[in-house]
């Protein structure tokens, strides 16, 4: 288990510690993370969302990348579909408040937590790469604005590449 895992458990065991919001974190699928959640009364959904597809092709060992335009296309319908999946397991839940990490987590979970009007926060663990000429960042950043009501980085790098 990676440190955006435990910094999420932690932020939630604080929330839940200040009795101040009902909490929901959302998991894609069964693992170590939702075993310590568990393990510590921590409340959690697991979605099981339907996978996203790689948005580059990738040869020798990721040396070169080539972009994958009919992914781009596929996962912003998926991303619609799992947002749909999600507002119902969210609505089901009614939390105060939304945590979620990982890109198109951040996406499905945000678009359903908007349509609910619930706050988000986006929990961002990873540089975000500026592959394809910047389009990357610049759609995250967009998206930042947009979305989350909140976000946490785990660190300065990744705090200083978003706007």
């Amino acid at each position: 288990m990676g440190g955006v895992q435990y910094s999420t458990f932690y932020f939630a065991e604080e929330i839940i510690k200040q009795k101040l919001y009902k909490l929901a974190i959302l998991i894609p699928f069964k693992g170590t993370f939702s075993s310590l959640c568990k393990e510590h009364n921590i409340p959690y959904n697991i979605y099981n969302p339907i996978s996203y597809i790689s948005t580059s092709f990738s040869f020798i060992n990721d040396k070169i990348r080539i972009p994958n335009p009919f992914s781009l296309l596929f996962n912003i319908f998926l991303i619609l579909i799992n947002s749909i999946k999600t507002r119902s397991l969210i609505n089901s839940q009614k939390p105060d408040i939304v945590i979620t990490k990982g890109f198109f987590t951040h996406m499905s979970g945000g678009l359903a937590c908007k349509m609910l009007k619930i706050p988000i926060v986006w929990h961002l663990q990873d540089l975000v790469s500026n592959r394809y000429f910047g389009l990357y960042i610049s759609f995250l950043n967009f998206l930042a604005n947009k979305i989350p009501n909140c976000i946490i980085c785990d660190g300065q790098l990744i705090k200083a590449s978003l706007k």
